[in-house]
């Protein structure tokens, strides 16, 4: 075969794969189930969350029982507020995330923080804020992508062997991203208000709750307060398992938390009601807007 054939058969060869891959995307397209939460969409998620557009009347922080368990579009109906969730999984209630959360506080709005009070908030592994300081690794550049570019690309969301093999016995973890004022709406099929209960048992057998972190987080709290920050302080419902665990864990330090939340200036509400948890530790979807509603007729 001559160079030039050579040469043309190679075009050949390109034309026909530019033409073939379209269409074998497309197939795919079909045939293949729907995941039932997209990568694309959640790297959008973080990334309007670590760069959100605007200030805050009301910014809800803490770790992922918050930006799972509040939906800032509930409360901010019942109260005509502009409100955003900046929950990160696994965070420690430190300065370093508490600071960040009260610069996203418009300093002429209602200026009301909320912080979601959790056992596991107060280990050393949750106070590395280990999840939020990888998104802050981000350049400009690609946090810019992923806020403006990615929520058009859901189409090519990855899929990996384990999601088809998941998803055809009937398995679902759903996640829905609310990127403009970061809630993610979550449940699981089945649901298993146990499942997430022995990690946490054996990450408790590892790690110590340090008392010394509490002080400082309320020290933190108390000079908000001093700073005309209205501070709320609440624990977000857990099955009564996942409880009764964290309690035994924290000990009688972690009973005395609320009312030394209360002499720092924090209000501290009840919320009562029967709430539902798909894996032990995170509000079903249902659940998560029935909180909301609750702790907005509180913070009214």
């Amino acid at each position: 075969m001559s160079y030039i054939a050579k040469i043309k058969h190679s075009k050949r060869q390109i034309a026909g794969i530019l033409m073939t891959v379209p269409l074998v995307l497309l197939v795919l397209g079909v045939i293949l189930p729907d995941l039932p939460s997209s990568p694309m969409l959640r790297d959008s998620f973080w990334a309007h969350k670590i760069d959100p557009d605007q200030r805050y009347d009301i910014v809800f922080t803490g770790d992922s029982r918050i930006y799972r368990g509040i939906d800032p579009a509930v409360v901010d109906s019942m109260l005509g507020s502009k409100s955003f969730n900046y929950g990160f999984s696994s965070a420690g209630l430190d300065s370093f995330l508490l600071g960040k959360a009260v610069k996203l506080l418009d300093p002429a709005g209602k200026r009301v923080l909320v912080i979601g009070i959790s056992v596991n908030s107060f280990t050393q592994g949750s106070l590395r804020n280990s999840h939020l300081k990888s998104l802050l690794d981000w350049n400009n550049r690609d946090v810019w992508i992923r806020k403006h570019v990615y929520p058009s690309l859901t189409y090519f969301d990855p899929y990996a062997v384990s999601d088809i093999y998941k998803l055809s016995r009937g398995e679902r973890y759903v996640e829905r991203y609310h990127v403009s004022n970061g809630y993610a709406a979550s449940y699981k099929i089945p649901l298993d208000s146990g499942s997430a209960i022995p990690a946490y048992a054996d990450q408790f057998r590892h790690e110590m709750y340090l008392e010394e972190a509490q002080k400082k987080c309320i020290d933190y709290i108390s000079r908000l307060v001093a700073q005309d920050i209205r501070v709320v302080a609440v624990r977000v419902p857990v099955a009564e398992e996942m409880r009764m665990l964290e309690d035994e864990f924290a000990g009688k330090s972690f009973e005395q938390f609320r009312k030394e939340l209360e002499k720092a200036g924090a209000y501290c509400p009840t919320i009562g009601g029967s709430f539902v948890s798909y894996d032990g530790s995170h509000l079903t979807e249902v659940s998560a807007r029935e909180f909301s509603r609750q702790l907005a007729q509180q913070i009214k």
